[in-house]
């Protein structure tokens, strides 16, 4: 049994055509989604209409990412989002959303078994399990207790768009990396994995292809959405050329500098901090 394994699409819909018409040519078994299918892109009901589609005609299973979870929170009580370097991509993404996608959403399970006599026992969750932000990039320390909280000898999750597999006491970690804003230092690629099964193991292959970049670009100054999302935005587009995270190194800097959090930060400050990374 083959499996395609998918996270952190983040509403790149060139990303997500390229990653399908690689599967139609690669045919998998499975699909597994890890979570944040939307923001920080144009036009997010163009990667949800096809995303639907893809989940009528394929057996998938997929969980909820802490952007899902976002949109839930604002939709329960109004965050203030506004137009801004610090919620501007998320109010963006809010107003072009349909009672669907939020119900969509809410139906998503934080952490999943497939429970599949065909495959390994595994779990698959966004961050962690108990924490759907967990990121073991940046805390590599959590592996053993997130193998744990997962209770399986496999833990697939997302979150840190970028591709590894660790080995735990516990278990195996994989992450197949970020299908919309990979993080691999080279830009203009999508990234997912694809493993194989005999039921018992997996054995693993990451995937990094190009994608319609400029065609996602135009759709950047077509839609407005820098008009809500300002610096964030000019950060994105620059870590989607360079595979460098300066959507982070911004967010990070403008945290440093301003003592505030993202959504207080003043715009001046904003711009400070993506003047220091040439962030234009």
């Amino acid at each position: 049994m083959k499996i395609a394994m998918i996270s952190d699409i983040h509403g790149n819909y060139k990303a997500y055509e390229a990653c399908m018409e690689y599967l139609e040519k690669h045919p998998v078994d499975l699909l597994f989604f890890l979570g944040d299918y939307i923001t920080d892109s144009p036009y997010p009901q163009k990667l949800l209409t096809m995303f639907y589609e893809t989940l009528k005609e394929r057996k998938c299973f997929f969980v909820r990412g802490n952007r899902e979870e976002y949109i839930l929170d604002h939709k329960k009580e109004d965050k203030g989002w506004k137009k801004s370097s610090g919620t501007g991509t998320l109010l963006y993404t809010a107003e072009h959303l349909r009672t669907e996608d939020i119900d969509f959403f809410a139906r998503c399970a934080c952490v999943l078994n497939p429970g599949l006599k065909e495959i390994p026992l595994t779990t698959l969750c966004h961050g962690i399990p108990e924490d759907i932000r967990g990121n073991l990039g940046e805390h590599p320390e959590l592996l053993e207790e997130a193998l744990r909280q997962a209770g399986t000898p496999y833990l697939f999750g997302g979150h840190t768009h970028k591709q590894e597999i660790k080995m735990g006491r516990n278990g195996i970690y994989l992450n197949p990396g970020s299908l919309g804003i990979a993080i691999d230092g080279v830009g203009k690629r999508a990234q997912f994995a694809i493993a194989e099964t005999d039921g018992k193991t997996y054995r693993h292959k990451f995937i990094s292809i190009p994608y319609d970049i400029e065609g996602l670009l135009r759709d950047f100054e077509d839609s407005g959405i820098e008009e809500y999302g300002r610096v964030q935005v000019r950060s994105v587009k620059k870590t989607l050329l360079t595979g460098i995270n300066y959507f982070f190194h911004c967010v990070m800097l403008a945290v440093k500098m301003s003592g505030m959090s993202t959504d207080q930060i003043p715009e001046k400050i904003w711009e400070q901090a993506a003047e220091k990374l040439g962030i234009e």
